[in-house]
């Protein structure tokens, strides 16, 4: 337990736990949400043969440059790409191991549901 100038405060672990959980909670939330829509996943899986910029996404996928950017805002919130500068461009790539860590959460669902 922590202490606060030499007192320990359970009711404070207890906040800081509870702060850390929302957080949690709030991140799978951010992810959930940017998988809802079908053109982020679309972008998400034109980026898994490899890292692209953004002007190559939007061509690909016939989007507009402010719905592009709308979504890549959303996906890189959830984490789910980054996004590097190169000289003036902006190359987007995916952020495998939030993906891993999503199936790994479903395939934990199922088997809970299982036992």
């Amino acid at each position: 337990m922590r202490s606060l100038s030499g007192i320990s405060c359970p009711c404070i672990e207890s906040l800081r736990m509870h702060h850390y959980f929302d957080n949690f909670r709030n991140m799978w939330d951010d992810v959930y949400r940017a998988l809802a829509d079908p053109q982020r996943r679309a972008i998400l899986k034109f980026l898994r043969q490899r890292p692209r910029p953004a002007g190559d996404v939007a061509l690909a996928l016939d989007l507009g440059a402010s719905t592009l950017s709308h979504h890549l805002k959303r996906l890189r919130e959830a984490d789910l790409v980054r996004c590097e500068k190169r000289g003036m461009h902006r190359i987007y790539s995916l952020n495998f191991s939030v993906l891993e860590d999503l199936a790994t959460d479903l395939l934990d669902l199922r088997i809970t549901e299982k036992t």
